[in-house]
């Protein structure tokens, strides 16, 4: 069974919603340019609400280790994920398993790709991501053949504008650990909408369901983890 994380949690009814639509991880982003960025006080106030019942990820780009560190020990994060240039000796001295992202770009071929997933095999997942600005029409088919083409046993999350419509085109042929969504499951940037994640959910849950199908008009999604 593929796993779930809902990324840019911003508030406690959101993440109480993405819990009950299906999500078996929530994401919240610490990286002040994002739109759904969400500062310490206010992600304490959600990891209480919502402790024990799912998994809890925080996002940083190209932060001071010793910030990612305290916010780690501090909030009590299950994972830590790097969504920038962090090399593998920095996520190594990172205190708490660790989620890094990798961009898929179009002019990447597959062993580039498996050169760099070796560099980080000391972390407990790789995310495999979209470049920023790359349209997921073009772009997802692509790196769907990459993935495969790794033929890696190691289990890994899978990003970049996903929403209901696409996610079973992609686990047709693939078999992430998680499939990450952000905006694919909103109304606004950091807004979530109940109905689109349970859409999202239920999208990845039916293994009947074909890879063009959905329930819901198609959004606009833009990069998962840290617009």
């Amino acid at each position: 069974m593929t796993s779930i994380k809902i990324c840019g949690i911003t508030n406690v009814y959101d993440a109480h919603n993405a819990i009950t639509a299906g999500a078996n991880y929530l994401g919240f982003i610490f990286v002040p340019s994002s739109d759904r960025s969400i500062d310490e006080s206010k992600a304490r106030e959600v990891l209480q609400a919502v402790s024990g019942r799912v998994k809890t990820v925080a996002v940083f780009k190209n932060s001071p280790l010793s910030d990612v560190n305290r916010l780690a020990k501090s909030l009590q994060f299950d994972f830590i994920q790097l969504h920038g240039s962090e090399s593998p000796e920095y996520c190594q001295s990172i205190d708490g398993p660790v989620i890094k992202a990798i961009e898929i770009n179009p002019d990447c071929d597959v062993d580039s790709l498996r050169s760099q997933v070796a560099l980080y095999k000391n972390c407990a997942y790789i995310l495999f991501d979209r470049p920023k600005g790359l349209d997921v029409t073009s772009w997802l088919d692509e790196a769907i053949d990459k993935v495969e083409a790794l033929a890696d046993s190691s289990p890994y999350f899978f990003a970049g504008g996903l929403n209901h419509t696409n996610v079973r085109r992609i686990l047709n042929r693939i078999s992430p650990h998680a499939l990450d969504v952000a905006s694919g499951v909103e109304s606004a940037p950091g807004v979530k909408n109940m109905d689109k994640m349970i859409a999202f959910c239920d999208a990845v849950n039916d293994e009947s369901r074909p890879g063009s199908a959905g329930i819901l008009a198609g959004t606009d999604v833009k990069n998962e983890a840290v617009s």
